[in-house]
């Protein structure tokens, strides 16, 4: 196979965990700031570009950089295009507040030219404009069942930014691709960049002058490229990975119909593209299919039968698997050597056997075909893997972090995909998935730094000095998913209860810890967390309303909006007989917000007006599902609801993210929870009627479960805005 040349970079900038989903939207949203998706600074060829057209309107006027464009007719929106060479995801985006208002893919339409690049590049330059053409009768016809979808004009479609590949970006800019497919792999643009004839390779384009149904004067942009055949798609992931200081190796596998494979560290990155083809997407596979629902994610042969899992946990009721997705196909592969199925060739047992039948009751089969298809596409990602790896002068066992990036991996079974030879043997401690939560459908994210302060470093042995570090690094992984899912996604900065001995607080101690110390850990957590740039800080699992005030008063010094979440356990009040939620420290609701108003911090001046969002999270200790999980959060925010009313306190969002049942270990001694997306997802009409205004998940939860609350909420849509 010949491999195309790799590409030295020089870059800056890892994953993170979900938890939380705004239910609603409101004119007085504490968390609304500029639109991120077409304002934020993206990283280019000589330092870094700001996309900021600052599409504004007033009076009845729709503004660009303070130029009148067009009369405001409801709606300021976005478009943001990722182009794959099999895919194409289009986000529409609602620029007055930053939200995805749309997100919808189609195949591209452009296959008729060939399903891999070098194919496309050699039709373009025979059949000049066919390929841009189809593409952008496909985009337009998908930009107006959105508007009609979404009750709005094409008009009011003000910014379009893309990425892509070199050759897709290229191409859908009515530019030359020839170039691309000859030595040096160069595009035009690039080849202009590099004889000081243009100062940047990102693009800029009037929509009139591209065809696309957007308002006529509206523009096109694009994000830059890294260099040949590594185009504006990889530039979107490198701008969100973090390079630690020292000299760590790390490796970025951005797998699609053209891999991108980036290995180094913060002093020097190598990078390339691998030709896989759409094998992995479903393309040329019979039975193959992109990561949708219902899609085969993982097969296991037991005793003769063929296993198998859906994304989504369980096929809809009346709905039966369509197909295989990318990790479903490397885990039947997999399944099939380990069963001595399938020679390392791609020869049934059966040499005389052309089709295997996996599910006859849904006629899904797989073929010699399709064998050889991803064998080939295989193939083209192991080797382009092992020559970065080669010529950056490094093994697979020097990679301290592999950060699998896209779709593909939020399924793919690591142990199957290095046993096939599809990834290099990087040990699976070390590998990162990145992307999923915010795919998953979530507003915001949570920093996994619950236990990042001082004090819980001391106690587990670790050094001191590694906490603002540590902080700063996963503020740069929840960045690393957000890029990745192409949304915006709101960062909440998680700051966790201080360690210590279960006691009540009294005095001028917290848990038994000196109030000085406490403050100064949470400071040190805080305003890191501020100045890495969360969207809001989240005082979450506090089990001492005190702590918690405590936190607050260091919190409002950044002036971000403040949530603060405790987790109670359930009691019987013996003369009532009512069930009353407390907390270790024996403080309910109304405790927390008397603490809050009359509190020994803040001079004698109430902390609660700094607070914009009051809730409870986790979830209380019960042998007894019903008290336990999303019933939990209803209980909760219900007392809740009530001390606000007693106290007359309003203006306060609540927020409830709870743990997923209870943990159990099943027969294989994993640790499990016990209520299911769809169980907890039922609760969600419930829980928005009783008040709770931002939704998501705690312990156990996964991507799946905060889909299925996002699925519940917008079919609930008849929730009041405060």
């Amino acid at each position: 196979m010949k491999q195309k040349p790799s590409s030295e970079i020089t870059t800056v900038s890892p994953a993170k965990q979900l938890f939380l989903i705004l239910t609603r939207t409101s004119s007085s949203h504490p968390l609304r700031r500029s639109p991120r998706i077409l304002t934020h600074t993206v990283t280019t060829d000589d330092g870094t570009a700001e996309l900021n057209p600052r599409v504004t309107h007033r009076d009845g006027v729709v503004y660009y950089h303070d130029e009148p464009i067009d009369r405001y007719r409801g709606h300021l929106y976005g478009l943001a295009l990722d182009i794959g060479t099999t895919t194409v995801v289009a986000n529409l985006v609602d620029l007055e507040n930053g939200k995805t208002v749309s997100v919808s893919s189609f195949e591209n339409p452009q296959r008729f030219g060939g399903s891999d690049i070098m194919n496309r590049i050699s039709y373009d330059g025979e059949f000049q404009g066919e390929l841009r053409r189809s593409l952008i009768a496909a985009l337009n016809s998908e930009i107006m069942e959105v508007c009609e979808r979404h009750h709005f004009v094409r008009q009011e479609i003000y910014e379009v930014v893309v990425a892509g590949n070199t050759t897709m970006r290229d191409i859908f800019f009515k530019h030359d691709v020839q170039s691309i497919g000859q030595k040096p792999y160069k595009s035009l643009i690039e080849h202009e960049y590099r004889e000081g004839t243009r100062s940047t390779t990102s693009l800029i384009e009037k929509v009139r002058r591209l065809g696309i149904r957007a308002n006529p004067k509206a523009m096109v942009y694009s994000l830059p490229l890294i260099a040949s055949h590594v185009g504006a798609d990889v530039a979107a992931d490198l701008v969100s990975i973090g390079i630690p200081a020292q000299d760590e190796v790390i490796m970025l596998v951005d797998v699609g119909t053209n891999t991108e494979v980036v290995v180094g560290n913060a002093k020097r990155m190598v990078a390339a593209s691998c030709p896989a083809g759409p094998a992995f997407e479903g393309g040329g596979i019979e039975y193959g299919m992109p990561a949708y629902p219902g899609a085969i994610e993982s097969v296991k042969w037991n005793d003769g039968q063929l296993n198998y899992e859906t994304i989504g946990g369980e096929t809809p009721e009346g709905e039966t698997p369509q197909g295989l997705c990318g990790s479903g196909l490397i885990s039947l592969l997999a399944e099939l050597r380990r069963n001595n199925q399938m020679s390392p060739k791609g020869v049934f047992a059966d040499r005389k056997q052309r089709v295997m039948s996996l599910l006859p009751e849904h006629g899904i089969t797989f073929s010699r075909e399709d064998a050889s298809n991803l064998a080939q596409a295989k193939a083209a990602n192991y080797c382009g893997q092992y020559i970065v790896l080669r010529h950056f002068g490094c093994v697979p066992k020097d990679i301290t972090k592999l950060f699998l990036a896209g779709g593909f991996a939020n399924y793919v079974n690591l142990q199957d995909a290095i046993e096939i030879g599809f990834l290099a043997p990087v040990p699976e401690a070390n590998v990162v998935k990145i992307g999923n939560a915010a795919v998953a459908g979530a507003e915001a994210i949570g920093t996994n730094t619950f236990v990042a302060s001082p004090l819980h470093l001391e106690m587990a042995g670790q050094d001191l000095s590694d906490a603002k570090r540590l902080t700063r690094l996963a503020v740069q992984h929840a960045k690393t998913a957000i890029a990745q899912s192409g949304r915006d996604v709101y960062i909440a900065g998680s700051v966790g209860p201080s360690p210590g001995a279960i006691e009540a607080d009294s005095g001028d101690t917290t848990f038994g810890i000196p109030n000085a110390d406490a403050r100064e850990a949470h400071k040190l957590v805080i305003h890191t967390l501020a100045e890495e740039g969360v969207d809001f800080l989240c005082l979450e699992t506090m089990f001492s309303a005190k702590e918690a005030a405590l936190a607050v008063d260091v919190a409002r010094e950044t002036r971000l909006p403040i949530a603060v979440n405790l987790t109670y356990k359930w009691t019987k009040e013996r003369r009532t007989g009512n069930i009353i939620y407390r907390t270790d420290w024996g403080n309910s609701p109304a405790d927390l917000l008397e603490i809050l108003t009359n509190n020994e911090f803040s001079g004698g001046n109430s902390l609660l007006e700094s607070v914009s969002i009051i809730g409870v999270n986790c979830g209380a200790e019960s042998r007894r599902d019903e008290h336990t999980g999303m019933p939990y959060a209803i209980a909760g925010i219900q007392q809740l609801r009530t001390a606000l009313a007693e106290t007359g306190i309003d203006g306060k969002w609540m927020m409830a993210y709870p743990n997923a049942g209870m943990p159990k270990l099943d027969e294989n001694h994993n640790t499990v929870y016990t209520q299911t997306p769809t169980e907890m997802a039922s609760h969600i009409p419930e829980l928005i009627e009783t008040g709770a205004y931002l939704i998501g998940g705690c312990c156990g939860t996964t991507p799946t479960h905060i889909k299925a609350f996002r699925e519940a909420i917008a079919s609930y849509r008849s929730a009041p805005v405060p």
